[in-house]
């Protein structure tokens, strides 16, 4: 099943192989319905990290909602790749509107 995920991922995308970061995009709005167009790219050792927004973020905690993210990736990512990600901030989207004071 992975292997397929992975494949029609890197169809969607439509390029192949899939950075880190696109493939952390891709995993957490495929399965999560998230928006984590921020994460990118943050160290020039290919580390990656950003924030990640989620309506099934409301109602839990912020460990929750990172075992939430975490558990997700490790389904959908080899070791090789996790290793690489950083701190994945998580909010809602209500949450990083009123963060940026809207």
């Amino acid at each position: 099943y992975t292997t397929l995920f992975r494949s029609g991922i890197r169809a969607w995308l439509g390029r192949d192989p899939l950075n880190v970061a696109d493939q952390v995009r891709a995993v957490l709005h495929d399965v999560l319905d998230a928006d984590a167009s921020d994460v990118d790219e943050i160290s020039p050792g290919g580390r990656v990290g950003g924030v990640v927004l989620a309506d099934q973020f409301s109602g839990k905690d912020q460990v929750d909602r990172q075992r939430l993210v975490w558990g997700i990736l490790r389904q959908h990512l080899d070791s090789d790749t996790l290793m690489q990600v950083g701190l994945l901030m998580t909010m809602t989207p209500a949450e990083a509107n009123a963060v940026r004071g809207g």
